[in-house]
């Protein structure tokens, strides 16, 4: 076994491992010895196995189900090395599911945050790492995932983190789909993304669709792009107003970098609390961010100067289709034609 193999664990979604990228970058400019190898999910994977220098495996879909000798025995079956010198999980808080995940993982060190107790007799190996008592609240994501690869591999990450970016590698295959599916067009684009993974960050589909009518009545030249999984396509298109749809798209991209190409012909991005949205600011995309509460600073610590973000409604959690529609208003009218 190499001794500088490593296995990092990302588990969830596109949004966390798009927060994860130049934390990643940053580790392999503080430690090029590394042999780097990631266990990730199948939301997330497409966005890691560009990456240079990673090694990517992807756990099958609901891997929380399996028994843990399946899983372990997918995992292996699948060519991930049986052996690591260390292991960590990078998610900034702690579940109980990625905990049992990283108590499989063949690795001599593993690091992880956890607030279970944990069995010394059949994980004796395992080490908590502490964040310091700030974070992750109110801290960068970023940031707080370079500090437990500094604790980790005994090296300030967050020292390199000036040197990267949170893009992800595209490739020409993945533009070629996006050319496919968004043909070059002299007009503006922007992008619309109302759906989010969870249901906390899901704002109403009737405050959409008013605000997509409303768009429709407007008398300008925008191509609004409407962007969704293969599986929301119909609640997309209920959605769209009865007229004027030849000004609206929808587009489902089968791959997270696919949508990334997708957005290089954007001129902004509007979405809810979500992985395009985090993708669209890893990208330099003017963005009109929806937010439900929660903790802002966390997940948008650097905004962009053209980026708005409204972080909660007057009356409620999610803005209303009035403060989404003024928000957007305001924000639209000064922005460049990038396309």
């Amino acid at each position: 076994m190499s001794e500088a193999r490593i296995l990092l664990l990302r588990p969830d979604k596109a949004g966390d491992a798009i927060k994860t990228l130049p934390a990643l970058r940053a580790l392999r400019l503080a430690r090029p010895d590394l042999e780097i190898h990631i266990l990730s999910s199948e939301h997330n994977s497409s966005l890691f196995e560009t990456e240079p220098g990673v090694t990517n495996h992807e756990l099958p879909h609901h891997w929380q189900q399996w028994r843990p000798a399946r899983l372990r025995g997918y995992l292996l079956a699948g060519g991930m090395p049986t052996s690591f010198s260390v292991a960590v999980n990078l998610l900034c808080d702690s579940f109980s599911e990625v905990d049992q995940l990283i108590s499989l993982v063949p690795a001599l060190r593993k690091f992880s945050i956890t607030k279970t107790d944990w069995d010394c007799q059949t994980s004796p190996e395992l080490k908590v790492v502490q964040l310091p008592a700030s974070a992750p609240a109110g801290r960068d994501e970023t940031r707080n995932i370079s500090d437990i690869l500094s604790s980790a591999f005994e090296c300030d990450v967050a020292a390199f983190l000036e040197q990267t970016n949170g893009a992800p590698v595209l490739t020409a295959e993945d533009r070629a789909e996006a050319k496919k599916l968004l043909p070059v067009t002299d007009q503006r684009r922007i992008g619309i993304c109302p759906f989010a993974g969870t249901t906390q960050r899901s704002h109403s589909l009737k405050r959409w669709s008013k605000l997509l009518h409303k768009l429709s009545t407007k008398a300008d030249s925008i191509e609004w792009v409407v962007f969704c999984p293969e599986q929301q396509r119909e609640a997309a298109i209920a959605l769209l107003p009865e007229r004027s749809n030849a000004r609206f798209h929808i587009v489902s991209p089968p791959r997270f970098r696919v949508l990334a190409a997708c957005f290089e012909k954007m001129d902004a991005v509007v979405a809810v609390d979500s992985g395009p949205l985090h993708l669209a600011q890893a990208m330099q995309i003017p963005v009109l961010g929806f937010l439900s509460g929660g903790d802002a600073a966390r997940w948008f610590a650097k905004p962009n100067p053209q980026d708005r973000l409204l972080r909660r409604g007057l009356l409620s959690r999610f803005p209303s289709y009035l403060e989404m529609w003024w928000a957007l208003k305001r924000w639209v009218s000064p922005l460049p034609h990038r396309s």
